[in-house]
């Protein structure tokens, strides 16, 4: 690879790496995976003409009203809650620009109902079911 190559790379690894923090989308991830009871996923046309911040937005403040209700433990609960702030106050900030909507995608991808159904999601790891283990491929 010429030094160019190799370069764009390390460019594109470091803008990755910006743009998606691992540390709240894993434990969304992982909380998501879990589906306690109520939990619920959305369909794509629940949000009519609104864009993937807008709509990431929309789900975190319906899971953090669901999230005051639920009885999960409180520090799992708080920990929750905090990430489900941060999502909805970076989202709302990221919707007023058109280069941070595919970071809101890859977050609003976690909530949605693929149509392949429950696990289905082409493209992505499979997310772990406790008990389950991963969904096969429709």
């Amino acid at each position: 690879m010429n030094q160019i190559s190799v370069l764009l790379l390390i460019l594109s690894g470091y803008a990755y790496a910006q743009l998606f923090p691992s540390s709240d989308y894993a434990f969304l991830q992982s909380m998501i995976a879990t589906r306690p009871a109520g939990f619920q996923l959305y369909d794509r046309g629940f949000y009519g003409g609104k864009n993937a911040c807008e709509a990431l937005s929309d789900v975190a403040d319906r899971q953090l009203q669901w999230a005051r209700s639920s009885n999960l433990r409180p520090e799992q609960k708080r920990q929750y809650m905090d990430t489900l702030r941060t999502i909805k106050r970076e989202a709302k900030k990221a919707g007023r620009r058109e280069q941070d909507l595919m970071q809101c995608r890859r977050f609003l991808d976690l909530y949605m109902r693929p149509a392949g159904g429950m696990g289905y999601r082409p493209g992505y790891r499979r997310p772990f079911y406790p008990g389950r283990g991963y969904f096969p491929y429709k």
